[in-house]
């Protein structure tokens, strides 16, 4: 797949470095040019502008700070008609601001405040419950990832997409259910088998997929 990284941070380059290496095509957008061409070089991936980029991949990943939605979802919206995005990003507790309220109005977590601002997209909360070091140091152990989004296609492309990361997709049926492994929940940022977090979460664990 041609995957788009919104944000070359922490979480954006090891996603990207981890995606690469699994044979997919890595493009990453960030603000300073120079930088995410280095950062890009280093990982064996690309590096272009939102426009192009959005606009030629299969799949948009957003690893950036939350707040940064609502600026870019008015250029990335039309981009992404019709495609995954998978929201990587977190709202964390910030004092009371128009985008706390906002997510809090329409009760179905940040990613489902994501989908009302990109309303053609099909976006999938994932990659957004572990931290960095756990990312990339405990790869290959079997340790679940959450994924939640109302679309089975777009699903199934974030399935792929934890499971090339080197773990394992707890997939839940709806966006709305993102709310359940977000910050200050049980399940998030605790490490823990795929299975465990499936009985965590009350749901069967997918068999996986040939």
């Amino acid at each position: 797949m041609k995957i788009a990284i919104l944000g070359a941070g922490h979480i954006g380059s090891m996603l990207g470095a981890a995606w690469t290496r699994a044979g997919h095509d890595v493009v990453l957008v960030a603000r300073d040019a120079a930088a995410v061409a280095a950062t890009a070089a280093r990982i064996g991936a690309t590096s272009d502008r939102l426009g192009t980029a959005a606009a030629q991949a299969d799949v948009v990943v957003g690893a950036v700070p939350f707040t940064e939605w609502p600026t870019l979802a008015p250029d990335l919206a039309p981009l992404v008609a019709g495609k995954p995005v998978v929201d990587a990003t977190n709202l964390y507790a910030l004092p009371d601001s128009a985008i706390v309220r906002a997510v809090a109005a329409q009760d179905r977590g940040s990613s489902g405040y994501v989908q009302r601002l990109m309303p053609d997209a099909r976006v999938v909360k994932a990659m957004n419950m572990l931290a960095q070091a756990v990312l990339l140091g405990r790869a290959g152990e079997g340790l679940g990832i959450a994924l939640a989004g109302d679309d089975a296609s777009a699903r199934d492309v974030a399935a792929r997409l934890v499971t090339d990361a080197g773990f394992v997709p707890v997939v839940l049926p709806a966006l709305a259910d993102g709310m359940r492994f977000a910050p200050g929940t049980t399940v998030y940022n605790a490490p823990q088998p795929a299975a465990d977090l499936a009985t965590a979460l009350g749901i069967t664990l997918e068999p996986a997929r040939d």
